[in-house]
């Protein structure tokens, strides 16, 4: 089930990283749309091969366009002046439309470590109920995309490798099945690693692993986007569907 969800979140993350780099890139991939379609129906209604004579089709003549555009050709150089001239001027532009935008679109697209921190929002916009007020190190500018995406209270993130790993402050919920945990059991099951812990005998900064959760107390994990996720999960109550999953807890007494 957690493949068949992670493979679910992988594609909506994907759609939603190519809509975003299809905007970015729109006024590119618009001119070499443009290029294809209009050169196609130059060579589709003009050009006539010396060779045999004959014309070409409309789906023969955009394929012919498409190579033009790499500096190949897959048709015969034509007798008329203005199709030679044709013949230079499309590799030119093409040239000009690919190497400004199309290869840059496609690196992109299918090399996510290009855009590291890009990539770590179209993944987080796919997590539900979390709020992410900050970020930094290679993911910094990603910051105001990642609250906007998300809902969890994450103090911080960073990479490790190639991996997004975040700082996150929970409050635990009466009636949640947090409380009655070990810190062991919850780093064992989920994955993570409590940093901090604050209970009714006060802040503990190298939290013993048998202390056991209770309602009202709080804890600081590192952990990656997807643990945080079933954190969340865990720290809901029956009386809560959705919203925020626990208060900022790291405040000194009043």
């Amino acid at each position: 089930m957690n493949k068949k969800h992670g493979l679910r979140r992988y594609l909506r993350a994907s759609l939603r990283d190519t809509w975003v780099l299809v905007r970015e890139f729109r006024n590119s991939l618009l001119l070499f749309a443009g290029l294809l379609l209009l050169g196609g129906l130059i060579l589709w209604r003009f050009y006539v091969s010396p060779d045999t004579g004959q014309g070409l089709a409309f789906s023969q003549a955009l394929y012919a366009v498409f190579t033009l555009t790499f500096f190949e050709t897959t048709i015969p150089y034509p007798d008329g002046g203005l199709l030679q001239v044709f013949f230079f001027v499309v590799p030119i532009l093409g040239l000009g439309v690919i190497a400004e935008g199309v290869i840059r679109f496609g690196v992109m697209l299918f090399n996510k470590q290009v855009r590291k921190g890009e990539w770590q929002v179209a993944v987080a916009s796919t997590f539900r109920n979390h709020i992410i007020p900050t970020a930094f190190s290679t993911s910094a500018l990603a910051a105001p995309a990642f609250a906007a995406a998300t809902q969890a209270d994450i103090s911080h993130s960073f990479y490790v490798g190639d991996t997004l790993l975040n700082v996150s402050q929970v409050t635990v919920r009466a009636g949640s099945r947090l409380v009655g945990k070990t810190l062991a059991q919850l780093e064992r099951e989920l994955d993570l690693s409590v940093i901090m812990h604050r209970g009714a005998e006060g802040v503990d900064l190298h939290p013993a692993p048998e202390i056991v959760l209770a309602a009202g107390d709080c804890i600081v994990v590192f952990a990656s986007l997807d643990t945080l996720n079933r954190l969340r999960q865990l720290n809901q109550t029956t009386e809560v569907s959705g919203g925020i999953w626990g208060r900022r807890c790291c405040r000194a007494p009043t």
